[in-house]
């Protein structure tokens, strides 16, 4: 009975899969090919359609949710999305696009895709050169309980602007947005109290005391800004800097999955994807400190808690 309900179960999991798969491989493009110079500009939504009314007409999600969408992209690989609907103000994301070039007209390019966030797989949209357009549709699906409805999505080129200009003049609006490598930037770090590293002499991996009773950093990323907060074990005095300008750079070492923070005389290592660490530097050797968790909504209740803490279990080594 239990191995017919396991194969039953894997059966349902790898149809789903199936369906899923053929879904993505199924995407619709409609493309002809284009130079790089003529791609670049900023385009607006023009159609985006899900499913059917009971009419048989596509619904148009742009009339139906009030949706407002602006996609530009530069040469250099970077860009923005503008988005907002009904219930979503108007607002401004920093992305990366990619040129895809099409293997039968090398020089030429038939596909971009962009990314707004380093942790999550790009959107990919289809050129069409003598339309200006970029687009992207699905066919309608349905395999028993599976049902996926027919969509197609639709820029027009409205610009060959690079920057939020075009944009910011036809919305009335200027736009603020995080930067691209800071997208997962968590905004309220703590750390915890040891750190790690590799010995330069020996190569052996080493631990020891970060030397603080809390170590807090908030960063603002639109400013480029850090609040520190902390506290020394060997004095036990709050301390706080605020509005540290940070400057960050790629890091070699990990193929550019991670940027180096620093604000003031503070280093944080932060990896697109979302883990930070604090970087300390003590006898020639470069310590990792891994970020913990604390309650955010009180700030000095965490520190008070800590200090206390610290010196209570002072008292005890000393008894």
């Amino acid at each position: 009975m239990l191995k017919k309900m396991i194969h039953k179960g894997c059966g349902v999991i790898a149809g789903f899969l199936a369906i899923v798969g053929f879904f993505q491989f199924a995407a619709c493009y409609r493309t002809e090919s284009g130079k790089k110079k003529d791609i670049v500009g900023t385009y607006k939504l023009v159609r985006r359609t899900y499913g059917q009314d009971s009419s048989g007409q596509a619904i148009d999600l742009i009339a139906r949710d009030g949706i407002v969408e602006y996609l530009i992209f530069g040469e250099d690989g970077k860009g923005f999305r503008v988005y907002g609907d009904k219930n979503e103000e108007l607002s401004c994301s920093e992305l990366r696009v990619t040129f895809e070039e099409d293997e039968e007209n090398p020089g030429l390019y038939n596909f971009i895709t962009y990314k707004i966030d380093p942790a999550v797989d790009g959107r990919r949209l289809g050129y069409y050169a003598s339309e200006k357009m970029l687009n992207f549709g699905t066919p309608a699906l349905s395999s028993g309980c599976i049902k996926l409805e027919a969509s197609s999505t639709a820029y027009k080129k409205v610009s060959d602007d690079c920057t939020l200009g075009y944009v910011s003049a036809e919305t009335s609006k200027t736009f603020e947005y995080v930067p691209y490598e800071f997208v997962n930037l968590l905004s309220a770090t703590a750390f915890r109290d040891t750190m790690y590293g590799i010995d330069p002499e020996t190569g052996e991996f080493t631990s020891t005391d970060n030397g603080y009773i809390y170590f807090v950093v908030q960063f603002n990323p639109k400013k480029s800004t850090a609040d520190v907060y902390y506290s020394l074990k060997s004095d036990k005095q709050k301390a706080e800097k605020k509005d540290i300008p940070f400057t960050f750079k790629y890091s070699e070492e990990d193929n550019n999955q991670s940027i180096i923070i620093e604000a003031g005389e503070f280093k944080f290592r932060a990896f697109l994807r979302g883990d930070l660490y604090m970087l300390i530097e003590k006898d020639g050797t470069t310590y990792d400190v891994a970020t913990d968790g604390y309650p955010q909504d009180d700030l000095n209740a965490y520190f008070d808690e800590r200090i206390t803490a610290f010196e209570q279990t002072e008292t005890n080594e000393n008894a």
